[in-house]
């Protein structure tokens, strides 16, 4: 089962690991339904490149076995990437 606080700490280290540090706070929501829905906020400081989102879920795709990935930017710095869990 998927739980909210590793998901969240699992971006973190993914953050530290690649160097980034124009993320100025991450956000993890979890909905449980038929499926598990995962929204991960990013909220940005600077630009970052793809090449980072991707990375990123590639690795909590195969650690969480998250599928159907979409991602959105409600406003300027804030991005969100969403996926769900059979």
């Amino acid at each position: 089962m998927i739980n909210q606080a590793d998901v969240k700490k699992a971006v973190k280290d993914y953050v530290k690991s690649k160097g980034v540090i124009g993320i100025r706070f991450v956000k993890v929501t979890l909905n449980r339904g038929s499926g598990t829905s995962v929204h991960i906020s990013l909220y940005l400081d600077k630009p970052i490149e793809l090449t980072f989102f991707n990375g990123l879920i590639d690795e909590l795709s195969k650690r969480y076995g998250l599928r159907n990935w979409l991602i959105y930017a409600p406003h300027g710095r804030l991005i969100r990437l969403s996926a769900t869990s059979t």
